[in-house]
């Protein structure tokens, strides 16, 4: 990972978002899960409802590659993650 920015948005969450070489987002997809467990706890000031959201980016972010939701108060277990692949279509 290059670039890490994050930011709260009233209403809807934190939103994590780093950058990656075109095409190698699902590459670093392991330490990205890694380091949701570190993210998921620090997010007890949450209201109630609000979510959290970790994007995979291009390396200029013009493009998401990755992206991981859950909700704050069940963002603890990986199961209540979803995860989602942009992938070009053929």
């Amino acid at each position: 990972m290059y670039t890490v920015l994050n930011t709260y948005l009233p209403g809807y969450g934190v939103a994590f978002m780093f950058t990656a070489k075109s095409g190698y987002a699902a590459a670093v997809q392991h330490e990205v899960e890694r380091a949701l467990r570190f993210i998921a706890p620090t997010i007890s000031s949450l209201h109630e409802g609000e979510k959290i959201a970790v994007v995979g980016y291009h390396g200029s972010f013009d493009a998401w590659e990755l992206i991981y939701v859950s909700s704050a108060n069940t963002s603890v277990d990986p199961a209540t993650w979803d995860v989602y692949l942009n992938r070009p279509r053929r």
